[in-house]
């Protein structure tokens, strides 16, 4: 009785250490990879959507906005609904778009396209202080129009919160790139 006892912990023993085995010898799932690159811009193409982003802007690796758009797969070449920013902060200064997720595009000194973001994720890397945060914000789905108004105005702002950021030419140029792909 105890030998067979510990026959079936033998084999239970060895079958959990082969699936374990088994389990960490698969590879982790290969990373998207943009099928097309167009300056800046990264085309990645999927089964039923075509996802265009560009990370136009680029603050002392502080700040980042990415700008996406996607459109059906089945519509190629067709203009998209609308476009998003994803905006990527670290503050050493505690949460900053903990009260105010106002986003807010400024063109020619006139606002446009507006709403508040959403909070995708915040954390602070020392809670007891809750100074060093990072958090990520997602625009509301604003009009492709306003995104070709960018493309043609002389000043463009990005407005998040309290921050706001006047692109430079080269950070126009990373938005012009979006628009490129969608000259194929």
């Amino acid at each position: 009785m105890i030998m067979k006892l510990f026959i079936k912990l033998f084999l239970l023993l060895v079958v959990t250490s082969f699936s374990v085995a088994i389990v960490s010898a698969q590879s982790p799932p290969a990373p998207v990879i943009p099928t097309k690159v167009i300056g800046k811009a990264r085309i990645y193409e999927f089964k039923t959507k075509t996802k265009v982003e560009s990370v136009f802007l680029k603050r002392n690796n502080i700040q980042i906005i990415r700008a996406t758009f996607e459109v059906p797969s089945d519509q190629a070449g067709a203009k998209p609904k609308g476009f998003q920013f994803f905006y990527q902060s670290w503050s050493d200064n505690g949460f900053k778009y903990k009260d105010n997720r106002q986003v807010a595009i400024i063109l020619d000194k006139k606002g446009t396209a507006q709403g508040e973001a959403k909070l995708i994720t915040a954390s602070c890397f020392n809670p007891r202080k809750e100074k060093e945060c990072y958090e990520v914000l997602i625009s509301p789905l604003l009009p492709f129009a306003d995104f070709e108004a960018m493309l043609k105005a002389k000043d463009v702002k990005i407005q998040f919160g309290k921050t706001v950021f006047e692109l430079t030419p080269e950070e126009k140029d990373g938005l012009r790139d979006l628009q490129r792909t969608l000259d194929k």
